[in-house]
């Protein structure tokens, strides 16, 4: 048998570059040491090529797989720790019933989320075409759970390796014990290098799903494009798209891909046949599905200023200058026509109204698709529990909540005892029964929650994702800002950055703000958010929580800043016991403006 090789980088995932036979790769194992491989095994040619190169670009031999891998992350889908560990035994789940037995089943805790090896039953053979036709395969016949990680390039960490940024090994799990203890229970087990239990090698698998494959067409070797390749029109648009398939953001890419082919005046069947050229492996039908959304927009779509088309800027774009491409000048027949869109949307699915809410209010207060409302209020007054009673109160909309003071795990107990009306014992109560799981996720299955702080480029990425109904920011300035250090500037930039996001993808984004030290001791105006005076120029709407929370269960909530709404008070009782808001007097008044 020929001797195989794989990709190593070890101590960190940016050491790469260097190889070493398959059956060496344990020898690197050390304490608190990262040690990653490739997905996929290399030929014997491999050891010359790195030699030279020292990347796996522009290697020229053949691919193999000795098994296949499943990566289901807390990054994918934007899950937390316990959303991960119930999608892994699912996906076991999923395996099982297609004919895989549990003795060839390998689970690995890898630190943060799963990985789940089997062997190849596809019957796999090596090909230097193999890792688009792996991908193309794992995407026509599994579910979304797990990561599509088959690009040729990628490296995954081995079983015993360190993860850096949670503390804890890769450690194997027989399927009994992920079945039976809860995702701490193994976080705890992998905070050492588990030496009591290892996974028996994979046997050679019976192929079962070789007619499952999907065949693709041989790839040919392009040549990279040089500058004078491009033309001068949105030269960026051109530059993506010659980097074809980029794994983990096929959706984020092609969402620019259509929107520039758009602009430049392609019909959709030709975006059809470009987006299925630059990814096969995303299926025509949700291909489809986005062409169709973007055509429907009624706003340009994305600028210069883009954080992903701001990567590929290049001299020659006749839009470098001036980073002019995206300013849409309307005249009155676009004004009236985007108008009229306005009447007739369905506000009982992309706004909604503090009054369906809060019956004791005497006018509408509604929120917009496109606005950005900030609610400021003290330390601990509520501010937080406060928005997770409205979220809950919207079911009828797609939320995403950046909680980014609080935990997953915190949130989503919080979540439930204001849905179910419970206490804390309550809800710890209602999870030692499985089949209250239907009970959970009709109460508070509209609602996603990352805790991973993001930098305000990657919350655009995340939109266009999952497009959601709504976004809660908690709070403003926890959003990281690359090399942006001043707190008022970096307040500026979050601000304009989400004004842009609510106005580009028609999402309305609801943001908590701390308030400054002094207004903390006096009455609550448009002046009291943290910071410089952005959020008061840039808010479309500013509310306010008031209330003494060490001598009364009493919050005043009030409008103190709208654009276009009538103003409102709202004297609410704050339950500590179940996080939840009730309406308490009528004493709603306002102006019409």
């Amino acid at each position: 048998m020929d001797t195989k090789y794989v990709e190593i980088a070890v101590g960190a995932v940016n050491n790469r570059g260097n190889v070493e036979e398959l059956k060496n790769l344990y020898k690197y194992i050390r304490p608190n040491r990262e040690i990653y491989r490739s997905i996929f095994l290399l030929d014997e040619s491999a050891p010359d090529h790195f030699k030279n190169s020292g990347t796996i670009k522009d290697y020229k031999g053949t691919y193999s797989l000795d098994k296949i891998i499943f990566d289901i992350d807390i990054s994918n889908e934007i899950m937390g720790d316990s959303l991960v560990y119930q999608a892994t035994c699912a996906f076991v789940e999923e395996l099982k019933e297609m004919g895989v037995s549990e003795e060839d089943i390998r689970v690995w805790f890898s630190g943060r989320g799963f990985h789940i090896e089997i062997p190849d039953l596809f019957g796999f053979q090596e090909s230097r075409n193999l890792p688009q036709i792996v991908k193309a395969t794992i995407a026509e016949n599994f579910s979304d759970i797990p990561d599509n990680i088959y690009d040729k390039g990628r490296i995954i960490k081995i079983g015993y390796s360190y993860n850096s940024k949670s503390g804890l090994y890769k450690t194997p799990l027989q399927l009994r014990e992920l079945f039976n203890m809860d995702y701490l229970k193994i976080a705890e087990l992998a905070k050492t290098i588990r030496k009591d239990y290892s996974h028996p090698p994979l046997e050679s698998p019976e192929v079962i799903w070789n007619s499952k494959i999907v065949r693709v067409a041989e790839v040919k070797e392009i040549k990279k494009p040089k500058s004078d390749d491009y033309t001068a029109n949105v030269t960026c648009i051109q530059k993506i798209y010659n980097e074809k398939d980029q794994v983990g953001k096929r959706h984020t890419i092609l969402l620019r891909l259509i929107n520039g082919w758009k602009r430049l005046g392609l019909a959709k069947e030709a975006s059809r046949l470009l987006g299925n050229s630059w990814s096969p492996s995303l299926g025509e039908e949700e291909i489809d599905r986005m062409i169709e959304d973007v055509y429907k927009w009624n706003h340009t779509g994305y600028s210069c200023s883009d954080v992903i088309l701001h990567k590929y800027c290049d001299p020659l774009c006749r839009f470098y200058k001036n980073k002019d491409w995206g300013l849409e000048i309307m005249n009155v027949e676009v004004l009236n026509k985007n108008f009229i869109e306005f009447m007739n949307q369905d506000l009982d699915t992309s706004s909604f109204d503090l009054q369906d809410i809060y019956k004791s209010l005497k006018n509408p207060y509604r929120f917009y698709p496109g606005e950005l409302a900030v609610v400021i209020g003290d330390t601990k007054v509520g501010k937080t529990a406060w928005l997770q009673n409205i979220c809950i109160a919207l079911k009828n909309m797609s939320i995403l909540y950046l909680s980014l003071e609080m935990g997953d795990s915190l949130m989503y107990r919080r979540f439930l005892q204001i849905a179910l009306d419970k206490s804390k014992q309550d809800i710890y109560d209602l999870h030692y029964n499985e089949s209250n799981f239907e009970l959970i996720k009709s109460s508070i299955g509209h609602i996603n929650i990352i805790t991973v702080s993001p930098e305000i480029g990657a919350i655009k990425e995340l939109v266009d994702e999952l497009r959601p109904n709504i976004i809660v920011v908690d709070t403003l300035d926890t959003i990281y800002v690359d090399k942006v250090y001043d707190p008022f500037k970096k307040t500026e930039k979050v601000i304009l950055g989400l004004r842009e996001i609510a106005n580009r993808s028609n999402t309305i984004i609801l943001a908590i703000s701390h308030i400054s030290k002094g207004a903390s001791r006096d009455y609550l105006d448009v002046h009291s958010a943290k910071g410089n005076s952005v959020i008061e120029q840039k808010a479309d709407k500013i509310l306010g929580i008031e209330g003494d929370k060490d001598i009364s269960d009493k919050r005043f909530i009030k409008s103190i800043a709208s654009r276009d709404e009538h103003s409102f008070a709202l004297t609410l009782k704050f339950n500590y016991n179940t996080f939840s808001f009730k309406e308490l007097e009528r004493i709603n008044s306002g102006y019409s403006k």
